[in-house]
């Protein structure tokens, strides 16, 4: 508690080193007997400096914010996640082609000898991974060929689920997505495992609020100031 008010939540943000927005991370219900809080960031690009803070709420007043040292983002391989789900591609990763899709349209007048070409204000990312799927108790020992099933049968019913989630690999890229097309799954060479690949549209800016509470990818509450 403090200045007669009782805590109820920490309220956690972040942002990049070089920006100045806040964006919001976690709601975290106060307990006066806890010391030690931890939240999972999974939407964080590679290779970038991160600032965290903490603040206090009671009674929907915001206290002090308490503001941590940056952190340096390193990791590997591809990684798609919801605000309850994280699911790693590790093994054997292959990047397809990019597509930047900015549309445009051309018209042709009767009267001119050029045509008109008329741009949209759409820019968005479409692209394909392929990786090896394999759990770290397979990939370190003796193959599970159950376990290897039910963890691939759950990222497979992850990413039919045609909702929105987050990407982010080891080479930089950060983005809201969702699941086009149909997931494939590939024999290997090794029994029992399998690659995965799948077909992803560009559709929201991770660093956009609004955006992330919409598709519901961070939680929310309506009577709490962020």
């Amino acid at each position: 508690s403090g200045e007669g008010y009782q805590i109820e939540y920490l309220k956690v943000q972040k942002r990049k080193a070089d920006k100045l927005t806040w964006i919001p991370l976690a709601i975290l219900p106060y307990d006066i007997n806890t010391q030690d809080y931890s939240v999972m960031d999974k939407y964080i690009a590679n290779d970038e400096d991160y600032v965290y803070s903490v603040m206090p709420v009671a009674a929907n007043v915001v206290g002090t914010r308490i503001v941590s040292e940056p952190v340096r983002t390193n990791f590997s391989g591809v990684f798609i996640s919801d605000k309850s789900s994280n699911f790693e591609l590790a093994y054997d990763v292959e990047y397809w082609e990019i597509t930047h899709n900015t549309l445009s349209n051309t018209f042709e007048p009767l009267d001119s000898k050029y045509p008109i070409v008329a741009y949209s204000n759409s820019d968005y990312a479409t692209f394909s991974v392929i990786a090896t799927h394999i759990t770290n108790n397979s990939a370190y020992g003796e193959v599970d060929v159950k376990a290897e099933k039910q963890a691939r049968d759950n990222l497979m019913s992850f990413l039919k689920d045609r909702k929105p989630k987050v990407y982010r690999d080891g080479k930089g890229d950060l983005k809201i997505i969702t699941i086009s097309g149909k997931p494939t799954e590939q024999p290997h060479t090794i029994n029992g495992i399998m690659k995965v690949s799948f077909n992803a549209i560009e559709i929201g800016n991770v660093e956009d609020m609004d955006t992330l509470i919409s598709y519901g990818l961070i939680d929310w509450m309506s009577d709490l100031i962020w």
